[in-house]
């Protein structure tokens, strides 16, 4: 009888529980957004300026993904797809450098090294 009642106990419990629908793959569409960005995005010059000038965040017009610069135009309709390729979109143009910078690493490098020859044939030097 005990076990009757445990098993019918049991059976009422998970017949009336709602089973939850199966979740979205978000890894294979979050893929295909970063996928996308980094294959068929790029901010134009003037936009960049303007995104250094103004400090736009990831919700700005400009990470927004349009039927050119997507794999697939069905996707644009996906919340998951389109809030990640504007994160990836954001960061990725964040990273962005200019010429000028890698002028000056190229020159600070070269300032550096020179100098650590010189102090070293002068330390040669003075033995």
């Amino acid at each position: 009888m005990g076990k009757q009642l445990l098993f019918s106990t049991l059976l009422i419990f998970f017949i009336s529980t709602k089973l939850p629908a199966q979740p979205v793959n978000k890894d294979s569409i979050e893929k295909i957004a970063i996928k996308d960005v980094k294959n068929l995005f790029k901010l134009k010059n003037p936009q960049l300026h303007n995104f250094r000038k103004y400090r736009y965040t990831s919700s700005s017009d400009y990470f927004k993904p349009s039927e050119l610069n997507v794999s697939n135009g069905s996707l644009l309709k996906d919340s998951v797809y389109v809030n990640t390729y504007r994160t990836v979109a954001y960061y990725q143009t964040k990273k962005r450098r200019t010429a000028a910078h890698y002028i000056i690493l190229g020159a600070g490098t070269v300032v550096v090294a020179s100098t650590v020859v010189l102090f070293a044939i002068l330390a040669k030097a003075t033995k």
